[in-house]
């Protein structure tokens, strides 16, 4: 249902969301997105200064109670990232998703190397580097104050 790998020394996080979520695979997701963000500031991780990739290819259209579920908590990753790529399908119903669960830094892309270019460019344009594929620039709604408290820096 999900992955989540973290480099801690190049403050990069890919985050592989597939198949269709309950409430328990949601709860998993978030107790298990806690750790990583705990060892990311027990290793001196600061708010602005990490790497999120999202792969979405194999995460369809969700039920729209876990999805606004998900559009909680996930924006605190955006807003706490320099950057969020996500990976996705031409999927309007899935674009429109992932713009709830990123905010003004981040982009969505074709494919993982084009994120990943992006990601780590020192490059702030709003497209992606000639030859890796699209980039569409992705803004979404902020996540509420009170979900802040909890996640205080990645």
């Amino acid at each position: 249902m999900f992955r989540l790998d973290h480099d801690m020394a190049r403050r990069f996080l890919y985050v592989e969301l597939r198949g269709f979520w309950t409430r328990e695979v949601l709860a998993r997701f978030h107790d298990e997105a806690g750790l990583v963000l705990q060892r990311a500031i027990a290793s001196g991780a600061t708010p602005g200064e990490g790497h999120i990739l999202v792969n979405a290819n194999g995460f369809p259209v969700q039920d729209r109670t876990i999805a606004e579920e998900i559009a909680r908590f996930i924006p605190l990753y955006g807003r706490l990232a320099k950057r969020i790529a996500v990976v996705g399908s031409d999927s309007s119903l899935q674009r429109l998703q992932a713009k709830r669960l990123i905010g003004e830094n981040g982009k969505l892309f074709d494919n993982d190397e084009a994120a990943k270019t992006w990601l780590f460019s020192a490059d702030r344009t709003d497209t992606a580097h000639a030859g890796t594929g699209r980039a569409y620039n992705i803004t979404a709604r902020s996540a509420p104050d009170r979900y802040a408290s909890s996640m205080t820096g990645f």
